[in-house]
């Protein structure tokens, strides 16, 4: 059974960052993190700027685990993981993602540029979005 006070609460917490996660999605969209499959130099560019976020906003210390690639400038493909403790130490949550897009296809077939994030109606269009 959900408990709506608290359901609420939560949502408001979340809702209350809405400014801040729209502002990372639009720095994010702007780095076309490619892999290098895809013709492109990898996601090390977009691994610092949520490093910098997660620290920005307090998060716990972040692990770095970097595979390497010889394929991408860097040498590596960069990978994060964050630990956020939690009242009971016995349970986990996890949440993953990835920092890679595909590349955007025919640019034509865009209304904007796919790299600059748009905002309307309430959603974010842009690569990687």
């Amino acid at each position: 059974m959900i408990d709506n006070s608290l359901f609420a609460r939560l949502a408001a917490r979340i809702d209350s960052y809405a400014e801040a996660m729209v502002e990372m999605q639009c720095l994010l969209t702007a780095i076309p993190a490619l892999a290098p499959d895809n013709g492109g130099d990898g996601e090390l560019k977009k691994s610092r700027l949520i490093l910098s976020f997660l620290q920005r906003f307090g998060f716990p210390p972040v692990r770095e685990i970097n595979a390497p690639d010889p394929r991408v400038s860097s040498g590596i493909r960069p990978n994060l993981l964050v630990a956020m403790p939690g009242k009971d130490p016995s349970k986990r949550v996890w949440i993953l993602t990835h920092m890679d897009i595909v590349p955007p296809g025919e640019l034509t077939l865009w209304s904007h540029d796919p790299y600059h994030c748009t905002v309307k109606d309430g959603k974010i269009f842009g690569r990687g979005t």
